[in-house]
């Protein structure tokens, strides 16, 4: 999983979808998420699919904002126990 992959993937598949629905009048929530880490838990490989640092969110995020899709659905904001969880955080 890198920026490569996932530019690929929003070429095949976001962009095609996204204008699909944009030809028929109807939205598409394209789903995004941090990286995946079960080592723990089911005994998989450590840092499966690498955070690298939020860049592997950010790109999907931006590769759906270039897509043309006006919203995003964020996956697994909870799984502390999968390394997939995003904290909650405020500004103040």
């Amino acid at each position: 999983y890198n920026s490569d992959s996932l530019d690929r993937y929003s070429e095949k598949y976001t962009k095609p979808d996204v204008q699909f629905c944009q030809t028929y009048d109807q939205d598409y929530l394209p789903v995004v998420y941090p990286g995946f880490s079960a080592k723990h838990v089911m005994g998989k490989k450590l840092n499966e699919i690498p955070r690298k640092g939020g860049s592997f969110l950010w790109r999907q995020l931006y590769n759906n904002a270039q897509a043309g899709s006006n919203m995003t659905f964020v996956a697994m904001f909870d799984e502390l126990d999968e390394g997939t969880a995003i904290m909650k955080v405020t500004q103040s």
